[in-house]
């Protein structure tokens, strides 16, 4: 076996085990200062239900890959910490946009704890911190050393962006869901079941309820991946939506106003009237802006005088080198005929000339010199 092949082998047994070391590390610590706890349970998607109870099927549908659980003891109490570990931040934050339904988040900014039916989340990257426990609510909280060890392992990308751009008047406070798969826009659009905004191709989307004068509505923003993309999409939404209530015979599909903005798409449902769907439509955040910042230049041609000034100095550059190596050579030949007369240069005696006899008189290698 050569050297190579056992280099490769050895770099894949490496490879091999720190995945493994990775996939098996433990979250939750054995204490949480003078909490104390048995060894963690460490559950695969499968087994997510012993954890999640009813929420496993929305947990599954934005892709969780494992889950750490532990329960702390001191003296009577008990407080059960679960850590539910997703591919990257986006589908963390999914979840946990539907996980709080009924909490109250800080200017609806992930990170921060929500409370429901005596449980506290936190988000943290890619991890969903889970608290509950017989503990007064004030203690049902993540210690500052536990967030810190778990933001050192979690994935550092940033949250999405679609919910910045919602408008903030009329908005009703934690309705706010983010979509990746055609199960989650059924949970909150049921009228169709297909991946009609096509989440396969690289979409993304954000809904929310909102209230304006008193009666409600819904507004879906989708992001594409390109402009041309959403202007497709937006041009084959007459499938399942009643655009802009253009249809003049009756139809099942429910009224949908659109307006498109570079590549999302923004979608009101259950509008009471088209003035208050072109209202919020009109009330998006998002503004894009460009910015050229490559360099650029002129493709002019210099001046003609500048041509020629610049023709002849590397002309004078050239003569002068050739006078200089002239001489010199001519310097170095003599000074060797001067010292070394017929020993490196006009060497007759080893000197062969190869004649057709064409002419009377033989030449001599001396008739050179």
């Amino acid at each position: 076996m050569s050297v190579m092949r056992i280099r490769i082998i050895l770099l894949l047994i490496l490879l091999a085990s720190h995945c493994v070391s990775a996939a098996t590390q433990e979250l939750l610590p054995a204490s949480l200062g003078d909490w104390t706890s048995a060894r963690g349970v460490r559950l695969t998607p499968r087994e997510i239900e012993r954890a999640a109870g009813e929420d496993a099927a929305l947990l599954r549908e934005y892709g969780v890959t494992a889950a750490e659980q532990r329960t702390y003891i001191r003296g009577t109490r008990a407080l059960q910490m679960t850590v539910y570990v997703f591919p990257d931040s986006s589908a963390a934050y999914g979840a946990y946009s539907f996980l709080r339904t009924g909490a109250v988040a800080v200017d609806g900014h992930p990170g921060t704890t929500s409370p429901r039916h005596g449980t506290r989340r936190m988000l943290l990257g890619n991890f969903i911190l889970e608290m509950s426990g017989n503990v007064p609510e004030a203690q049902l909280h993540a210690p500052d050393e536990l967030q810190k060890q778990l933001l050192v392992w979690a994935d550092s990308a940033p949250y999405p962006m679609l919910s910045q751009y919602l408008p903030a008047e009329g908005l009703v406070r934690g309705t706010e869901r983010y979509l990746l798969t055609k199960e989650s826009l059924a949970r909150v659009l049921p009228f169709e079941r297909s991946d009609w905004v096509s989440f396969e191709y690289g979409a993304e989307a954000e809904v929310a309820r909102y209230r304006t004068n008193g009666t409600p509505s819904t507004l879906l923003l989708i992001s594409y991946p390109t402009p041309q993309a959403a202007q497709l999409k937006q041009a084959e939404l007459g499938r399942w939506l009643n655009v802009n209530n253009s249809e003049t015979s009756k139809t099942n599909r429910p009224i949908a106003y659109v307006r498109r903005i570079l590549s999302i798409l923004a979608i009101v449902v259950d509008a009471q009237s088209p003035e208050a769907a072109k209202t919020l439509l009109a009330g998006i955040e998002y503004q894009p802006t460009f910015s050229w910042n490559e360099p650029g230049h002129r493709a002019t041609d210099p001046p003609i005088l500048f041509v020629i000034y610049h023709i002849m100095v590397g002309i004078g550059v050239l003569l002068a080198f050739a006078l200089v190596a002239g001489i010199s050579f001519g310097g170095l030949r003599v000074v060797t005929k001067f010292f070394f007369p017929g020993k490196v240069f006009d060497r007759p005696a080893t000197m062969e000339i190869i004649q057709l006899g064409l002419s009377s008189k033989p030449i001599e290698a001396k008739d050179f010199y």
